[in-house]
């Protein structure tokens, strides 16, 4: 169980160290970073700023951020989390094309009816 703690500690520190990465590079101007499970937080921590005008009010573990411009990193990051989780055992190569074609997904979702 200590090596899975170890694991999700070093994942939820690069995680902090790109969030940080992204408000050094302008990119973002703050984040909240909120990640565990049912048992454990492995993270939950504000970075940056909340406004940047008209003035500068900084970012709290309780800030919340307009949802609809998340809707690309919320819908993507679970499955780039489970392609880097699959690539990491082995199943699959990040070189790889990983989809299913149209038909394919019409009758998964036919067969779970």
């Amino acid at each position: 169980m200590n090596v899975v703690r170890a694991q999700h500690q070093k994942r939820a520190q690069h995680l902090a160290d790109v969030v940080i990465e992204a408000i050094r590079d302008h990119t973002i101007p703050g984040a909240v970073l909120a990640w565990g499970d049912l048992e454990t937080s492995h993270i939950h921590q504000a970075f940056g700023a909340h406004r940047v005008y008209p003035l500068v009010t900084p970012a709290q573990t309780t800030t919340l951020y307009d949802v609809a411009s998340l809707t690309k990193v919320v819908a993507t990051w679970p499955l780039i989390a489970q392609a880097l989780d699959d690539a990491e055992r082995g199943q699959l190569g990040l070189g790889e094309r990983k989809g299913v074609s149209k038909l394919e997904f019409k009758n998964r979702c036919a067969s779970s009816t």
